[in-house]
């Protein structure tokens, strides 16, 4: 009865892990690579002068990453706030964006128009609504007059976009308004889009540091959906390792059948007519050790590549005491920070990274009652 509850519970825990896994990895996947740098809002009679700090910061950053970027914009997010038009009322996160937004963040439409990059540059109230939003305040269609309140202030609607909610977000909508024509928000922010292997990643954060704000919170999200995929990637390279040894054993094993068979045939046959059968076997030999090679290769690339996203893990000096301390204390102060600002990116990329996290630990465990329920036998 034991052994019964225990088989039962090891395939609960694998029919868990995987359902937990496949949805997280799929999540992850669908997180688009940007370079993201958030800080505060503040609020009041400073909030106009660090929006025109920020529009200058990314005509500054504009010129240092056209090498190594594709696009750049500035935004900001106020998490929740009313918006409102013929008696209807609703709730949704304002975005506040700048030129690009669209290009690093794309949004498609589903009615009217989008904002133009001169509109997204100027301070004219225009709003952009979801389409949820949109049919909830007017219905199948939108008038070509609809205006919507927001923050005390009317903005005229140019148009709606396909906008699901995602779990980076609290509200349920979403609006994008220009961002010199928004009120109090809740973060400011720097975006990018890093062609790979650029030194993106370092440039944009010391030139925003030095150049907008040094407290800010920096992400990269590749290297984010990275991190929350190290623990898989280190059971994966394990049970990579067995498989492979598994395969090349038996592989050796019936190299070795094959060469006693064909000396074995030599005793009675003469070689001519053994030959394409040899011939066969050898083809079958390399095509078989190759592949093993093929997968050993591509399972050590795989394992390494974090090496070269998580640089400031790699000492200067792998066996000098100083440098080994220095990357701990580095990291460390890197973790301990106390204020962090998010973005709804880094959030998407968090829920579906504990996900993850469970999902491994599940397999694992399912992993360890199979492997005691053996033992027990």
């Amino acid at each position: 009865m034991r052994m019964r509850r225990w088989r039962a519970g090891a395939c609960l825990l694998l029919a868990v892990g995987v359902l937990l896994l496949s949805a997280s990895l799929c999540g992850l996947a669908g997180v688009r690579d940007a370079l993201e740098y958030a800080v505060t809002a503040p609020k009041g009679e400073k909030a106009a002068g660090e929006i025109d700090a920020l529009i200058d910061a990314k005509k500054e950053l504009e010129p240092a990453l056209a090498d190594c970027t594709t696009a750049t914009t500035i935004g900001g997010i106020c998490e929740s706030a009313s918006v409102s038009a013929g008696g209807q009322s609703d709730t949704a996160a304002v975005y506040a964006v700048g030129e690009g937004w669209f290009e690093v963040y794309p949004a498609f439409l589903s009615a009217g128009r989008r904002l133009t990059e001169t509109e997204l540059a100027g301070d004219e109230p225009l709003i952009m609504l979801d389409e949820a939003l949109a049919f909830s305040l007017f219905g199948q269609e939108i008038p070509e007059d609809a205006k919507v309140e927001l923050g005390g202030k009317e903005y005229r609607v140019v148009g709606a976009v396909r906008d699901r909610r995602s779990v980076g977000e609290s509200a349920e909508h979403r609006v994008y308004i220009p961002l010199r024509a928004a009120g109090a928000l809740d973060t400011l922010m720097v975006s990018a889009v890093p062609i790979p292997d650029t030194g993106a990643r370092t440039l944009f954060e010391s030139t925003l540091r030095s150049d907008w704000q040094e407290g800010g919170s920096f992400y990269s999200l590749e290297k984010e959906v990275m991190r929350r995929t190290i623990l898989l990637r280190l059971g994966l390279l394990v049970f990579g390792l067995s498989g492979i040894l598994a395969l090349t054993r038996w592989m050796n094993g019936r190299m070795e059948r094959r060469v006693a068979a064909h000396r074995e045939g030599l005793r009675w046959n003469y070689l001519p007519k053994l030959l394409p059968r040899m011939a066969l076997d050898v083809l079958i030999a390399l095509l078989g050790y190759g592949a093993l090679l093929a997968l050993l290769y591509a399972l050590m690339v795989f394992s390494i590549r974090p090496l070269y996203v998580f640089t400031e893990w790699v000492p200067e000096n792998f066996v000098e005491w100083s440098s080994l301390k220095k990357v701990f204390w580095n990291l460390t102060a890197s973790a301990a920070k106390l204020v962090k600002v998010g973005t709804p990116q880094m959030r998407i990329v968090e829920f579906w990274g504990g996900l993850l996290r469970w999902g491994a630990i599940c397999l694992l465990w399912s992993a360890l009652l199979a492997g005691s329920r053996k033992l027990k036998k």
